[in-house]
């Protein structure tokens, strides 16, 4: 059922595009001699040869991706690319040639985030009953295509029955959240079981080389930096106030700083970050978290080892850097 249910969702995307769907009949007929012969591509995301069934739909799935962004179907963007080559990306997808939809580079802010700008293109797009969807890969990469919205919902209730997760692009909601809530509390848990296990001599692979790190962290991320964004909003006193007791800032600064429609960010280890998800989901405040946060000259995020001097002063050498940046201009 899982491969039938795969082939179906490649087409629908791809509009049956014969490459695209050849490559995934392939994949699927005989994984391990796909596997065998694109060994490299799957090594260079860390995907090792599938060793059961469940394993082998995942491949399949990352497949899918790769074979949908080789056919400039859907385009595989990082969560810190710049605008420019997010306008390119999206302008020269096949589905956005072909169903005229408008991609304008003064719709968007050079600063915003890709979240906000597939968000925009969505708005833009709704009168042409299309929007940005987004393939889940488990990356901080975003996967984006064009579809129909009438096409999304029977499209991301396939996804569900295979185990895997097609959205619209942008998030934002609650749900979305609440998911990544959820992801930090699930990391959380997996530190306590962590911390006796020998460390990683592979340092390369871990996140402090900005790539993915496996499931089950290594017992020093739980100094690894995240990023916590606030949201264009308007906020009341109250919600200022707990902004402002997260982010180590003074509301009037941060309310300055919004009116001139400016970001507001902090920089937390797992922990602090857990702390301030909870204090602003309490206080009906929209952010969004960036898993592996910017390096900062004087705040820098490696998993070899523990920051010295103690998070303390890592924090304090991080807010002097971020006052610099916020001086209103």
């Amino acid at each position: 059922m899982t491969k039938a249910i795969i082939l179906q969702m490649a087409g629908m995307i791809s509009e049956r595009h014969a490459g695209v769907l050849s490559e995934m009949e392939a994949c699927i007929r005989d994984t391990a001699r796909y596997y065998k012969e694109h060994n490299q591509q799957y090594e260079e995301r860390g995907i090792t040869a599938p060793a059961n069934t469940q394993e082998e739909q995942g491949l399949w799935w990352i497949t899918m991706a790769d074979c949908l962004t080789a056919s400039s179907v859907a385009a595989e963007l990082d969560w810190k690319c710049e605008l420019e080559d997010f306008l390119f990306a999206v302008g020269n997808l096949a589905g956005v040639r072909k169903n005229g939809l408008p991609v304008e580079g003064n719709w968007f802010d050079e600063e915003d985030s890709i979240e906000e700008w597939c968000g925009i293109l969505n708005g833009k797009w709704e009168p042409f009953n299309f929007c940005l969807a987004q393939m889940d890969i488990d990356s901080d990469s975003y996967v984006i295509f064009p579809v129909s919205l009438l096409a999304l919902a029977p499209l991301t209730e396939a996804a569900k029955l295979t185990g895997e997760r097609f959205e619209k692009a942008g998030g934002g909601t609650e749900a979305d959240r609440n998911r990544t809530h959820e992801f930090f509390l699930n990391q959380e848990k997996e530190l306590e079981t962590a911390e006796n296990e020998n460390t990683s001599e592979k340092c390369e692979s871990c996140a402090a080389a900005g790539k993915q790190p496996g499931k089950r962290p290594c017992q020093r991320n739980q100094y690894q930096c995240f990023q916590i964004n606030l949201k264009p909003q308007e906020l009341t006193k109250d919600q200022l106030q707990t902004v402002g007791n997260c982010f180590r800032l003074n509301p009037s600064v941060i309310g300055l700083r919004i009116a001139e429609g400016r970001t507001v960010y902090v920089k937390n280890i797992l922990k602090e970050t857990l702390e301030a998800m909870r204090e602003l989901d309490l206080a009906a405040v929209s952010y969004e978290v960036i898993p592996f946060a910017p390096n900062y000259n004087l705040y820098h995020s490696c998993t070899e080892k523990k920051p010295g001097g103690g998070s303390e002063l890592f924090i304090a050498r991080f807010d002097k850097e971020r006052g610099e940046d916020f001086k209103l201009k």
